[in-house]
């Protein structure tokens, strides 16, 4: 077994590496674990196509997770494996050390790193971080858990040998198992209750998003959004500590009117993001650029031009005076108080498959919230919805109505639409009753919406 606090010491070549899952994740840590000349069994419990040469180092078992993963040097988890499952439990007896992909990735980059996490506005972030280094000739690689993995852009790194900026997306799964992973500068951007059917608690899972700043060092930096209560709780001010906030003087200000300040300088632009959540997103990205010096003018001819980004508060087609928001990515019900606070005349679609329980002081908030018109609730979630809302005498009859289908659900919400309306699918919930992914929930939103308008 390796000793992971010899990591430089380590001959790959002589090493057994056993990876649980083979995801994007998964696959980018074979292919570069594969590179080393490490020997390596990719483990799943399903199978699937890989997209891998074959090579004579690499073994792929796909009908569960079998004891050979206990003759390994080291374990490296996919972010969706579960914690609690045999073969974990069976490793941590037996003293195999456990490392994420994201961990393993970082061993072998000589690169410098801004990881960006929170329960909210991660991809956007990362996507405006990535086009301003990009607008200011930077050499940058966007991964980890947006498009490509970490490890196949550290190997894309080593091919070419040449330093880039990785900019990362991070989630609380991929925070897991994080041992000397440290970024020049780690950002969280605000915590709400999620995946509470993997943690035991919110302060196991604020403590997960924290672990991308567990080194930090006076070499690194950690932003953080000051105006979340959560986050100002758990985080000690110090000199490598830099909140931000937009209630709070900072270096750079800005406000909801479209106004940049920085220094002297002011700044009128328009974006195509909608809502507050997306200025605490703009402004971390602003941070940041500021830490690399990064030229202001770029910064605003980025945000000038970034597009909304597919299934986030996107605006997808018009009709009859009714706009139609493409929100699928909405996992939680605090991201779909984000995005109701956009519009106003909102018939709400919201429903999908539970993570865990459901907050009822968050959804009451989100279903009562003044510019919501009416509420459909579809999908698994429907039955649990609905036995909290009977508890609740106060919400109108017919205000709230349920259609376990999707596509029923749509339809709905086009027959109670009205002139000046905004036809919102912000689920707060995952997708997986009824499609593989958000992605697939929210074209098949723009695909019934076409059908049903243009059939008109």
């Amino acid at each position: 077994m390796i000793d992971l606090d010899k990591i430089n010491t380590v001959n790959w070549e002589n090493t057994n590496i056993a990876i649980l899952g083979a995801g994007i994740s998964g696959i980018g840590a074979a292919k570069l674990a594969i590179h080393l000349n490490a020997t390596v069994l990719l483990s799943d419990v399903k199978k699937s196509e890989l997209n891998i040469d074959k090579s004579s180092h690499l073994t792929y078992e796909y009908s569960g997770h079998s004891d050979k993963v206990l003759k390994s040097d080291l374990i490296i988890k996919s972010p969706g494996i579960p914690n609690e499952i045999d073969i974990i439990k069976k490793s941590k007896q037996k003293n195999i050390p456990i490392v994420s992909e994201i961990e393993f990735a970082s061993w072998f980059s000589n690169s410098e790193i801004i990881a960006v996490t929170g329960s909210n506005g991660k991809t956007t972030t990362v996507n405006i971080i990535f086009e301003i280094f990009k607008e200011a000739a930077e050499n940058v690689l966007l991964g980890g858990n947006v498009g490509t993995s970490y490890s196949e852009n550290v190997l894309y790194e080593m091919n070419n040998e040449k330093d880039f900026i990785h900019i990362l997306e991070i989630s609380s799964y991929q925070a897991e198992y994080l041992y000397h992973f440290s970024p020049k500068i780690s950002c969280i951007l605000n915590i709400s209750e999620d995946h509470m059917d993997r943690y035991k608690d919110m302060n196991e899972y604020i403590d997960a998003k924290l672990n991308i700043s567990k080194n930090l060092n006076k070499k690194t930096k950690l932003i953080y959004n000051y105006d979340d209560m959560r986050l100002r709780n758990k985080i000690s001010p110090s000199d490598n500590v830099i909140p931000f906030s937009i209630n709070k003087k900072n270096v750079i200000k800005y406000s909801d009117s479209g106004i940049l300040e920085f220094g002297n300088e002011k700044h009128q632009f328009e974006t195509s993001l909608f809502g507050m959540h997306n200025f605490y997103n703009i402004l971390a990205a602003i941070e940041i650029s500021n830490l690399y010096n990064i030229d202001f003018i770029n910064v605003i001819n980025v945000l000038e031009n970034f597009p909304s980004l597919p299934h986030r508060i996107q605006l997808i087609d018009s009709f009859n005076n009714v706009q139609y928001i493409d929100d699928s990515k909405s996992t939680t019900i605090a991201s779909t108080i984000a995005a109701v606070k956009c519009f106003q005349n909102i018939i709400l679609i919201l429903g999908g498959k539970e993570k865990g329980d459901v907050n009822k002081t968050e959804l009451l908030k989100c279903i009562n919230h003044k510019h919501v018109s009416n509420v459909i609730v579809y999908g698994d979630v429907s039955l649990a919805l609905g036995n909290i809302l009977n508890e609740y005498s106060s919400i109108k009859s017919n205000y709230i109505q349920f259609c376990y289908l999707f596509e029923n659900a749509i339809k709905k919400a086009v027959d109670l639409s009205f002139p000046n309306s905004t036809i919102l699918l912000s689920p707060g919930f995952s997708s997986f009753d009824q499609f593989n992914n958000y992605e697939e929930r929210g074209n098949t939103f723009k695909k019934i919406i076409k059908e049903i308008n243009y059939d008109k």
